[in-house]
């Protein structure tokens, strides 16, 4: 687990989403080209992801497991060091703007809008509506 003292700073929650990236796909990428190989033009050869993998690593070495692992990782690696960059900040500025429940509002020194759990039903007021002359 990465210690939270790593994720003060978006430059630092950016490098942990990086690494936790990049470790996923190291994990998952042989589960990965084996999915891509039975979902491909010559999958009809497989009878099962086991018939693959072993085929995969009689035929190609072990290593093919590891296939187009540079592009991926470099995708995955940005892609999650930018999501995780970017919910930290969204929630900073959430939380300045919005009160959530249990918090007083009192405390605001400017107007902030109230959030409401899912389960509380609020009533929105709406202006009376006055009849309409259909216009021919």
């Amino acid at each position: 687990m990465i210690p939270p003292s790593y994720r003060k700073t978006p430059i630092g929650t950016a490098c942990c989403g990086a690494f936790a990236g990049g470790v996923s796909v190291l994990l998952f990428q042989g589960i990965d080209v084996v999915k891509s190989r039975m979902q491909g033009l010559g999958a009809s050869r497989y009878s099962s992801s086991l018939h693959c993998v072993r085929d995969i690593v009689q035929n190609e070495g072990v290593m093919a497991l590891y296939k187009g692992v540079g592009p991926r990782m470099s995708r995955v690696c940005c892609e999650v060091a930018i999501t995780m960059t970017l919910y930290g900040e969204v929630v900073k500025v959430l939380n300045k703007y919005w009160v959530t429940e249990g918090e007083s509002t009192s405390k605001a020194s400017s107007p902030q809008l109230q959030l409401r759990s899912a389960s509380v039903m609020t009533s929105v007021p709406v202006a009376p509506s006055t009849p309409r002359e259909d216009k021919k």
